[in-house]
């Protein structure tokens, strides 16, 4: 990969070796055309479940904390009293007609933005949801995770890492790029 605007989507790279802070400065500026990139520390898990599901816990209070960046026509609803639910629905489902958006899931992801409560999709319909609504969020097409991978994980906890990224890019449509600290990964290299 030469520049940020050739980072796949859809697909997991490694990054092998790189020091996560220095990637992080080197992604500040984006290029024009560079997907929207988004950052994850990720722990050691026990199973693929339990990895997809803290990412996307992560990723969809990343969502809630930029509206209404991804929702066109929000910017003056500021709580859920009053019009604030209804408007955020309309304006949901008015996207969602004009675009790729699953109607209910933006809808809900408002709402979540306005009061907190998480709402209750299935992974694939939040993953591919949540890809869309970050890419809004900084006017890009495509959305991509930056792993942060610590050094030490258990060679299960790879296994898990690896499938979990696998599992990232081809049901939400992320780039996914672990930055491993060593060589010794399952993770596929760049």
């Amino acid at each position: 990969m030469r520049s940020w605007t050739e980072l796949p989507v859809g697909r997991v790279v490694r990054l092998d070796g790189a020091d996560a802070e220095a990637v992080a400065l080197a992604i500040d500026p984006l290029p024009a055309g560079a997907p929207a990139i988004v950052t994850y520390t990720c722990t050691a898990e026990r199973s693929i479940t339990s990895l997809i599901a803290a990412v996307l816990t992560e990723l969809e209070a990343a969502a809630a904390a930029l509206f209404p960046a991804w929702l066109p026509g929000a910017e003056g609803v500021s709580g859920p009293g009053g019009a604030g639910l209804p408007a955020v629905r309309a304006l949901a489902r008015r996207k969602a007609a004009d675009g790729e958006d699953f109607g209910p899931f933006l809808a809900g992801l408002a709402e979540r933005a306005l009061t907190g409560r998480p709402g209750r999709f299935s992974p694939e319909i939040r993953a591919a949801g949540l890809a869309r609504v970050l890419a809004a969020s900084f006017g890009r097409s495509h959305t991509s995770l930056l792993v942060r991978v610590p050094e030490g994980l258990t060679d299960a906890a790879q296994e898990v890492l690896a499938a979990g990224c696998e599992w990232l890019a081809h049901r939400g449509g992320f780039g996914v790029s672990p930055v491993t600290p060593c060589c010794a990964s399952p993770i596929p290299r760049c």
